[in-house]
């Protein structure tokens, strides 16, 4: 990875409350091992789990793996697989509970998380406009 120039990788480590992705420990042990930055991200389900679920399970993770947020990158996965039932406004609503209940745990104090999708997507599928994520 090092010889392709890359300075930093994005791995999968959790989805929804219960998933933990079991390639992720190894994976990031082999990015920080070849001195790159280390990128988590969290694939987010609008109605299989509560926010506060998938919180849980996605810090538990990061916890058991020293995760370091002042130097390491987060980001939420957001999609349409997994989420086609979920309306603009659901999808809207559990993803804004999701971004502030990660800004209350230790890892996120005063750190904001990459929100991942398309324009497309989030222009149709997220009712984005209710809430400022960009605070």
């Amino acid at each position: 990875m090092r010889e392709a120039n890359m300075c930093y990788v994005f791995m999968k480590a959790t989805e929804g409350a219960t998933f933990q992705d079991s390639n992720y420990v190894r994976y990031r042990c082999d990015v920080l091992s070849a001195g790159m930055t280390s990128g988590t991200y969290h694939y987010f389900r609008a109605l299989s789990s509560t926010p506060k679920a998938q919180r849980d399970n996605m810090v538990n993770v990061l916890t058991q793996n020293e995760f370091d947020a002042s130097c390491e990158y987060f980001a939420l996965d957001v999609e349409l697989i997994g989420n086609e039932s979920a309306t603009p406004e659901v999808m809207g609503d559990n993803l804004n509970d999701f971004v502030l209940l990660l800004g209350k745990s230790l890892f996120f104090l005063n750190r904001k998380q990459l929100i991942y999708c398309s324009k497309n997507f989030w222009d149709k599928r997220i009712a984005g406009d209710r809430d400022n994520f960009s605070e």
